[in-house]
């Protein structure tokens, strides 16, 4: 679900463009996708999506005729507001925190890209709510943030209040994110159609925890059949989620994520959902939250095991390390990450 649109427009803009017209070409048929706002890139062109119906149409109509003119007005406007984070805490002996972390910012409906995570936010809440005093050493704190869709503004002012600059009364050693918990979603190449199965998407959950830790995650996998998931390091691919920023702060991250194809649009709404998937995934996180709750922070991390391998020059903004090559790997690397 990321795309090409920062590099393309950077282009049109440097070229003098005087608008755009972006065509969903490996899309099903629909114009209601929305890019979130790239913050590294403020775009000054005007432009629209449109399907991949519609780009043929346009593109034929520029065929016959090279003249054709059209013209594209944008009405819009972006007003300063205040980022709103939803936050809560259930106290452990210590002030060792465990972050449990998703978001509620959609500019639709956005039952897989929000709800979904945020339904298992709540029912990890619920859970722990019930328990005694005393019955878990670290605190838990859980928040929802909504600045996802404007730049994450709020994510980075919330790393230098607890992590950088730390002047509450919680260490934080630890994040777990949970998003996007939804059916799978194909395009049908003959009508265009978004086709939905009743299968989960495939996911991921990507982490920079201990070999142990990731012992813990796979057999939480397995114990409660969350099928078509595959447990990811971060050592190539950085920490696309919403966890990034924590992650680029250094804090031991593991956060699940999928990528439907109608992630970004008005298409998904909460049929959506993978409801049959909301309890195993509760009941992994709770297994791994329990796994982070004994381990001490210092042994968290990944460690010097891995970290002594370098795979390739680190890539600032996908926060990870490129080009990895699984026969440049030492062999005893090789079987450390197979067993």
């Amino acid at each position: 679900y990321l795309t090409n649109i920062e590099w393309v427009l950077e282009a049109l803009m440097d070229a003098g463009a005087a608008g755009f017209v972006g065509v969903l070409a490996d899309y099903f048929d629909s114009n209601r996708y929305y890019n979130e706002f790239y913050r590294r890139l403020p775009f000054t062109l005007p432009g629209v999506w449109v399907g991949p119906r519609e780009g043929a149409r346009i593109r034929e109509l520029l065929g016959e005729n090279q003249a054709a003119t059209a013209t594209l007005t944008l009405e819009g406007s972006r007003t300063e507001t205040t980022a709103r984070v939803v936050h809560g805490f259930i106290p452990g002996t210590s002030n060792d925190t465990i972050q449990v972390q998703s978001h509620h910012d959609a500019v639709w409906q956005g039952g897989v890209q929000d709800a979904s995570g945020v339904a298992a936010l709540l029912a990890l809440a619920h859970y722990y709510a019930g328990q005694g005093p005393g019955e878990r050493e670290k605190t838990l704190m859980f928040s929802s943030f909504s600045s996802h869709w404007t730049g994450y503004q709020l994510h980075q002012d919330f790393v230098g209040k607890y992590l950088e600059d730390n002047q509450t009364d919680y260490n934080l050693v630890a994040n777990v994110t949970i998003e996007h918990i939804g059916r799978h979603g194909v395009i049908n190449r003959d009508s265009l159609e978004l086709q939905v199965s009743e299968q989960p998407e495939p996911r991921g959950i990507l982490n920079n925890v201990s070999l142990d830790l990731n012992r813990s995650i796979a057999e939480a996998i397995k114990r409660h059949d969350l099928h078509r998931t595959a447990l990811m390091g971060t050592e190539d691919i950085g920490m696309p989620t919403d966890a990034s920023f924590v992650y680029q702060a250094g804090l031991p991250t593991i956060s699940l994520i999928s990528g439907p194809v109608y992630l970004y649009d008005e298409m998904d709404t909460p049929d959506l959902v993978a409801q049959d998937q909301l309890q195993p995934v509760a009941r992994v996180f709770i297994d791994i939250i329990e796994a982070l709750d004994a381990t001490p922070p210092g042994d968290m991390a990944r460690g010097d095991t891995m970290d002594e391998y370098q795979f390739g020059e680190f890539d600032e903004e996908m926060s990870g390390q490129r080009g990895a090559v699984i026969s440049e790997l030492p062999e005893d690397l090789i079987l450390q990450l197979l067993q």
